[in-house]
């Protein structure tokens, strides 16, 4: 009996497998919101299944998908993912009006919530409190002039200890572990200050072992790179993975926990530190450090005031700033290596402001040509295709008379906008000194946005650590061009990766650096002049 009821059982759980996969595709159906989207047209089949199949094939092919809905469809056309659909803006009328579209309408939180998965990456409290934005535009842009020396001298000791060269040798790098840990570094000179209170994981958590700079603590730097990792790694696993099976794919996401849990350790005895100074000595106190997390300890509500969240808003921000500067300088180095041409007038151009003025944000803002040449390599090597994403919290209209629906994820097509042979001329060739040459260069450094440049965005939801990131890159872009010599090891600018729109440099990719010869010892030193 138990032999003859084994096939009808193997029977009885195909046919439950087939009428549940019957009744996930009839859901679909019934709630897709292909008939909605109707009158967008579509890239691949707008039904259910095949436009999975779809969304399948924009895993591998995205960019061909939306270069060819740009090529195609005027002004607006949508591409499937597994989960939602995205409605690509392509007309400078409609990104206009979507730049100034109401947040009640068109939702900036609400996308980037859905495209990273914060609620179940950095946690729902950052998707719906974002307070340490605020700080951000208010505080960290009109403090950069009295940090630009901290952040100097942090930039300098950092290339120095990650490329471990002498006279004239070469040295191969892998690239990624080169820059990462000085983008920590730098970043966290302003998050966290002087000093870092290092606390071995494996000791008494109330007897600090040592004082260290805040960046040059192995742990802390350690602990912010893996995190940023983390994060970005599960937010793509979630996008790759149906919500129906959300409740199954987090269960095993622990890292992201045990990641806050570390940080609270490291910062705790800073913040009790900082906390026993205002109450002894006021807001003002003699000495009290210019960095992030005293604005947030000013700040914070008393719901947001517990160690564990001003952790996590520390993490939060070394999340943002490690991700997106480090892949960005990145691109920069791997296009510095492969035009050894770019390398001589970079550097003349630093030497000259920085001999006359010093480092200082003035003298920054004078290097027009380190700051185009940048700016190139955003705009050919970008984070994306998408930029300036919202989700629409209600119908809306366009002046044209096309209604986005509720719920829909709406993105502007930046990667083929900013290689349009009408906005750029040659816009497949990489000018290094590209925005020098245009009337009014102002207009075209890296911290200003435009319907036709689109790296941070546009309009009131452009980063707001755009002014803070242009710093720390023409920074570290200036004192590598005049302390290194880079070049490839055969002449070939390593590849760029693509995961359905997301673009990230080889993370493999290694680079020949070699001590540049400087005449002026506050290069070789790592000493700096500050006006």
């Amino acid at each position: 009996m138990m032999i003859q009821s084994a096939p009808n059982n193997l029977i009885q759980q195909d046919f439950f497998a087939l009428a549940a996969l019957l009744a996930y595709v009839g859901y679909l159906f019934l709630n897709s919101k292909h008939r909605k989207l109707a009158h967008i047209p579509t890239i691949g089949s707008p039904y259910p299944i095949l436009s999975l199949i779809g969304a399948l094939k924009f895993i591998f092919n995205a960019r061909g998908m939306v270069q060819k809905g740009y090529d195609q469809y005027k002004p607006i056309f949508k591409v499937p993912g597994l989960n939602y659909w995205v409605v690509v803006l392509t007309d400078q009328k409609m990104i206009d009006e979507l730049r100034r579209a109401p947040d009640d309408a068109l939702s900036f939180q609400d996308a980037v919530n859905e495209s990273l998965q914060i609620d179940h990456t950095l946690g729902p409290r950052i998707h719906t409190n974002p307070y340490h934005t605020k700080i951000i535009r208010s505080r960290m842009a009109g403090n950069m002039n009295p940090l630009i020396g901290s952040l100097h001298r942090e930039i300098a000791s950092a290339f120095q200890a990650g490329i471990p060269i002498h006279a004239h040798d070469w040295v191969k790098l892998r690239v990624s572990e080169l820059v990462t840990p000085i983008v920590c570094r730098t970043s966290n000179r302003i998050f966290v200050g002087l000093p870092l209170c290092q606390q071995p994981l494996s000791s008494s958590p109330t007897v600090p072992s040592q004082c260290v700079t805040a960046g040059q603590d192995p742990g802390y730097i350690e602990l912010n790179t893996k995190f940023t990792l983390e994060v970005v790694q599960t937010g793509i696993l979630l996008n790759l993975t149906p919500k129906v099976l959300f409740p199954v794919v987090t269960r095993f996401v622990r890292h992201v926990p045990r990641s806050i849990a570390r940080a609270t350790r490291y910062l705790t005895p800073i913040i009790d530190d900082r906390r026993e100074q205002l109450r002894a000595h006021g807001k003002l106190y003699p000495g009290k450090p210019n960095d992030f997390l005293s604005w947030l300890i000013d700040e914070a509500s008393e719901e947001e005031s517990s160690h564990k969240n001003l952790a996590l808003r520390i993490l939060t921000v070394n999340f943002a700033a490690i991700h997106t500067t480090s892949l960005t300088f990145t691109q920069v180095l791997y296009d510095l290596a492969t035009r050894p041409e770019y390398m001589e007038p970079l550097r003349q151009e630093v030497d000259e402001i920085v001999a006359h003025s010093g480092w200082s944000k003035d003298s920054l803002d004078e290097m027009h040509l380190v700051d185009s040449f940048i700016r190139e390599s955003q705009r050919l090597n970008g984070l994306g295709l998408f930029s300036m994403q919202r989700k629409a919290r209600k119908d809306f209209t366009f002046s044209n008379g096309i209604v986005i629906p509720a719920g829909t994820q709406i993105a502007t097509a930046a990667y083929p906008l900013q290689r349009d042979a009408v906005n750029y001329p040659n816009p497949d060739d990489f000018d290094g000194f590209r925005f020098t040459k245009l009337a009014d260069g102002k207009k075209h450094a890296i911290v200003s946005t435009e319907g036709t440049f689109l790296a941070f965005g546009h309009g009131k939801h452009a980063c707001p650590g755009r002014f803070f990131a242009a710093v720390e890159l023409k920074m570290m872009l200036a004192y590598l061009v005049t302390n290194y010599d880079v070049k490839t090891e055969a002449g070939l600018r390593p590849r760029n990766i693509w995961i359905a729109e997301t673009c990230t440099p080889d993370p493999a990719g290694s680079l020949c650096f070699g001590r540049g010869r400087r005449d002026l010892p506050f290069y070789r030193t790592g000493t700096f002049m500050v006006v």
